[in-house]
C-alpha cells in the first residue's frame, strides 16, 4: 500500500487540564539545533554505493542524494531519540515537496530481532515539485528486518512504543533523490 496526497488541518496539541493525552506538537526544521536531531544511515553501512545526506535549508528538512542499486540501494535519515510522548498518535502527517519518487517513513522501537532494532515503515508517494500533505496511519507501518519482513514475529507498531523515526528512499531504482520536508505533524484517532 502506498500512501499519496490528502490534506488536513494541523493542530498543535498537549495534555489538557482533564489529563487526557493529546497528539504531540509538529518537528518543524526552523530551531537553531535543527540539523543536531537528525542523521544519516547509508547503504555504505553494508558495501553499497549510495550516497545521501541532509541540510537544513530556510526552515526545511532537504533530503538529497543519489541511489544506486548495485549494492545496497538505499539513502535514509533518522532522528535522535524522541523527546516526546507519543503515545496519542494514530497517524503521521507530513508536509513535502519531492520528486515523483516513493520514500519511507520509518519508526524504531525497543523492540528488536537478533539483538538490532526493528524498522516500521510505510511508504509514502511524492508529486515532482508539488508540496503535498501526506498522512500515514499507524496501520501502514510494516516492521522489518534489513528488508526481511517481520509482520509475523514482530507486534504493530503503537504510538507508546516510538523511539525514534526517520526518512528513507529504498523504491530500487538508479539515480538522483530530492524531498523537502517543511514539518512532520501527528494526528490521534479522533481527527
Amino acid at each position: 500500500m502506498c500512501l499519496s496526497m490528502v490534506t488536513f488541518p494541523l493542530l498543535s496539541r498537549s495534555e489538557t487540564e482533564s489529563g487526557i493525552m493529546q497528539t504531540p506538537t509538529p518537528i518543524r526544521f526552523d530551531q537553531p539545533d535543527a540539523s543536531r536531531q537528525w542523521v544519516t544511515v547509508n547503504d555504505n553501512v553494508m558495501g553499497g554505493r549510495s550516497i545521501g545526506d541532509f541540510t537544513i535549508k530556510e526552515g526545511k528538512l532537504v533530503f538529497r542524494g543519489s541511489t544506486n542499486t548495485n549494492g545496497g540501494g538505499f539513502s535514509s535519515i533518522r532522528s535522535r531519540p524522541l523527546e516526546r510522548d507519543m503515545s496519542a498518535v494514530a497517524a503521521f502527517r507530513v508536509r513535502c515537496k519531492g520528486d515523483g519518487r516513493t520514500y519511507l517513513l520509518s519508526c524504531r522501537t525497543k523492540e528488536t530481532y537478533r539483538g538490532i532494532q526493528v524498522a516500521y515503515r510505510a511508504p509514502f508517494e511524492t508529486q515532482a515539485g508539488k508540496w503535498v500533505e501526506i498522512v500515514v496511519p499507524m496501520s501502514a507501518f510494516k516492521p522489518s528486518f534489513r528488508g526481511m519482513d517481520l509482520s509475523r514475529r514482530a507486534p504493530k507498531l503503537e504510538g507508546a512504543d516510538i523511539l525514534s523515526m526517520g526518512l528513507m528512499i529504498y523504491d530500487k531504482k538508479d539515480g538522483p533523490f530530492d524531498l523537502e520536508v517543511e514539518w512532520i505533524g501527528f494526528q490521534d484517532s479522533a481527527q
